[in-house]
């Protein structure tokens, strides 16, 4: 990947020059107990023992993360109920089983009352800090949902391409032909490459917006190539590149 990165689209080159600097997640509990992450993995058991800290120091850590602490008592079983959907997802994935559903809307919820939190003036500095790792903890894990529903999507679309029917006169009367389904499989593989890069993204970072649109591009081409609409395609595909090389010379 080093000797292609040159070759990569722009907005995409500093993503990946992040995702190649990954470092491993790590996360100290109260009882002095440490996870260790590696990039693009995920630890339940990380997950868990902030929950479990979420509650307890809710109660014997206002001390040192300030009174604010202790509304994050009600939040341990948002977090176990994440963490229990997301690792029942990976089941389903490995078994090859329809995803269920990751409960966005509780992540959101609980999201937003962290950072009503962030700004209480009775949370310290390092409750603030310890906040932040929570929060980042719970986008992570949005972040490998929608992966994993991006993996089901690939697998399905690659199944769907791959299916065909010829007439009597051996005219194609149903699915796509095969070289539209090369380009189906080329695409599927730059979008896993893509999820793997979301993964190893510090979970902050603009970059991860890049790459999230990058990918909702590949599945609209895709499903374009699906429905038999490539000759539409390629004209989007002109009128966005002209459109772009219309606004870098405005700038200019």
């Amino acid at each position: 990947m080093d000797g292609g990165q040159d070759r990569l689209p722009k907005d995409l080159q500093k993503a990946f020059e992040l995702q190649m600097k990954a470092v491993n997640r790590t996360y100290t509990d109260r009882l002095g107990n440490t996870y260790t992450e590696k990039p693009a993995a995920y630890d339940s058991m990380m997950t868990k023992a902030m929950a479990h800290d979420m509650i307890t120091l809710s109660r014997i850590g206002t001390h040192m993360y300030g009174d604010a602490i202790a509304k994050a008592k009600n939040w341990y079983g948002s977090l176990h109920e994440m963490d229990d959907a997301l690792m029942r997802m990976k089941d389903d994935a490995k078994a090859g089983r329809k995803l269920i559903d990751f409960p966005n809307e509780k992540a959101e919820t609980l999201m937003n009352e962290m950072v009503e939190l962030s700004h209480d003036t009775g949370l310290s500095e390092a409750g603030k800090k310890l906040l932040d790792t929570w929060f980042e903890r719970i986008l992570y894990m949005i972040y490998w949902s929608l992966v994993l529903k991006e993996e089901e999507m690939i697998r399905e679309d690659m199944a769907e391409a791959s299916m065909r029917a010829f007439d009597e006169d051996g005219n194609l009367c149903m699915g796509i032909p095969e070289k539209d389904e090369e380009a189906v499989k080329v695409i599927c593989a730059m979008k896993q490459i893509l999820n793997q890069t979301l993964l190893r993204l510090p979970v902050m970072s603009d970059e991860v917006f890049v790459v999230a649109d990058k990918l909702e591009n590949l599945d609209i081409a895709v499903k374009a190539i699906l429905r038999g609409k490539v000759k539409e395609l390629v004209y989007l595909a002109k009128c966005a590149e002209a459109a772009k090389e219309f606004a870098e010379a405005d700038n200019e």
